[in-house]
């Protein structure tokens, strides 16, 4: 199993782990629990980790005291926080010289770019037939999963 790669996340249109998602709203009160996930996301967003996280697909369950959080991340914790991909300039040296090419990402160039997909995790059973759910082999879900737990305990 390859690492989460939010540059492949940004370029394909598709999340690949909760470090992809968008920042719930911004926490206003001072009293109220950060979620971990938001901690590791904005840790991961300006560096302020090492890349053991990146490891994790899933969200981490839980909450913190604003107090276990460093402080330099109080102000984008209580303004939010978003990371917004806009697009790719690719510098291409050719016989003119260099020239500016600007990209969308794969999905919008390509024009398979598909706003609001419905999320169809729910498979339906052929009569008979062996269901999509027996046949996933579950030894790498596990290990994420307990990779995951033991990252959060």
């Amino acid at each position: 199993m390859s690492l989460p790669d939010s540059t492949v996340a940004a370029w394909t249109g598709s999340p690949q782990s909760f470090l992809d998602d968008e920042s719930p709203s911004p926490y206003t009160h001072p009293d109220e629990p950060v979620s971990r996930s938001d901690v590791l996301r904005h840790r991961y967003n300006f560096r302020l980790q090492d890349d053991s996280s990146r490891a994790l697909a899933w969200r981490p369950f839980g909450h913190v005291a604003r107090e276990l959080v460093e402080p330099d991340l109080w102000p984008w914790l209580e303004r939010g926080h978003v990371r917004e991909y806009v697009h790719w300039v690719w510098w291409v040296k050719t016989s003119k010289g260099l020239v500016r090419d600007v990209q969308l990402g794969f999905r919008k160039d390509t024009g398979r770019f598909v706003p609001n997909v419905p999320d169809h995790l729910g498979t339906l059973r052929g009569r008979g037939r062996i269901s999509a759910n027996e046949m996933i082999r579950l030894g790498p879900s596990r290990d994420s999963t307990l990779r995951m737990l033991n990252f959060c305990m």
